[in-house]
């Protein structure tokens, strides 16, 4: 174990001395050495006892738990996690009512792990951001943090602000030179983009956190929560999540005790019959929405569905993803005019419904406001006007 150096009078020595008696303090609470060993609190020096499963330190006359982790160690006072531990820095830490005082490392810092197992390590906010998908440009603007976005794709066009963004390319074809011209301090990629530019960017010694998060809407608070993490804004991202969390409730809450859910075929805008499978997180948005799809069964993500296939599923209801009013009479009035299907009864009783695709089709915030949409569609009883 270090020794603790004796007391002297000069500033540098008493530094000196108090780092030692952390690292003193530290190791042996990660080796669980026994015995009792000097740590310093509100500026006294007292004792710890080391156990080997669960170290307790004495502090103010009360015995305060504290779990020590080798790799991200933190302080954990009445069982709760209060903070890491930063470098060299006086930091005050209230346990019991208690203020404790404490020398250990340098600015708060805390590590994010992206979803290819990378550890960052974030030591501020990032000041210039690339966004690599347009959920990803919502979600960072929706937390606040539309001044730290320094580029953006070609399709992220919400909200209006991101149109201002400089463009760096699209979804799959993203501009590698013009993202080093940039000099960001992020780059943000999500599921899709092609992992040879990532590899690219990584290369170039860019800091790049990629996300492969989301099927079902439960997997879009988990990813702001990621986002607002590696930005620096995770208070904005709890904010966010409760907000999420409060329209999900409701909209269930609403549809408790369905009698009955109506078979729904969901259809891309335009001609052909393009759809989802299991893996779409629309299966999943029709399902928490109190419709059930018919093609719900299906192993794939989208998939083009063929004419007699919906005759034999009969659904209830057709879904059609529209960016616009025009754009969902031009698909609906292909549905009318395709034999086979015109003579359906879903058809020929013109039960076709829009969903705002735009929205609807970014797995963000604004999903959540699809799905009371669409369980407003397809259960206007349990919404009466006003609610």
């Amino acid at each position: 174990m270090l020794q603790i150096p004796k007391a002297d009078t000069t500033l540098d020595s008493m530094i000196i001395a108090r780092r030692a008696l952390l690292i003193s303090v530290f190791a042996a609470a990660v080796y669980t050495l026994p015995g009792q060993t000097p740590v310093v609190c509100d500026d006294q020096v007292t004792t710890s006892r080391i156990c080997a499963q669960q170290p307790r330190v004495v502090c103010d006359d009360q015995v305060i738990t504290s779990r020590i982790y080798t790799q991200q160690p933190r302080v954990v006072c009445d069982d709760q996690v209060i903070k890491p531990l930063p470098d060299i820095q006086k930091q005050n830490v209230v346990c019991d009512d208690q203020v404790i005082t404490s020398r250990i490392d340098a600015q708060p810092q805390h590590v994010v792990r992206d979803d290819r197992g990378k550890n960052f390590r974030i030591d501020a906010q990032p000041q210039r951001v690339v966004s690599l998908a347009p959920n990803i440009t919502e979600i960072l603007f929706a937390l606040g943090a539309g001044g730290q976005v320094a580029g953006v794709t070609r399709y992220c066009d919400f909200p209006p602000e991101a149109a201002g963004k400089t463009k760096i390319g699209g979804f799959l074809d993203p501009d590698i030179e013009r993202i080093r011209e940039i000099a960001p301090d992020l780059v943000v990629a999500f599921r899709g983009n092609p992992l040879e530019k990532i590899e690219r960017l990584d290369a170039l010694g860019l800091r790049v956190f990629v996300l492969d998060i989301g099927y079902r809407l439960e997997d879009i608070p988990p990813l702001v929560e990621k986002i607002g993490a590696v930005i620096g804004r995770p208070a904005e991202a709890a904010a966010l999540v409760r907000v999420l969390k409060e329209k999900a409730d409701r909209v269930s809450a609403a549809l408790s005790g369905l009698a009955a859910r109506p078979r729904v075929f969901l259809k891309l805008q335009g001609e052909g019959l393009w759809t989802c499978g299991r893996e779409s997180y629309f299966t999943d948005l029709i399902e928490k929405a109190g419709g059930t799809s018919v093609t719900a069964g299906i192993d794939k993500n989208w998939l083009e569905y063929g004419v007699e296939s919906l005759l034999r599923d009969a659904p209830d209801l057709i879904v059609v993803l529209a960016r616009s009013d025009g754009d969902f009479d031009r698909t609906r009035a292909w549905l009318k005019s395709r034999p086979g299907l015109r003579e359906t009864s879903v058809v020929r009783n013109d039960r076709i419904l829009k969903l705002e695709e735009n929205a609807a089709s970014r797995f963000g915030p604004r999903l959540f406001d699809s799905l009371e949409e669409l369980s407003r569609l397809f259960h206007p009883e349990k919404f009466p006007a006003g609610r």
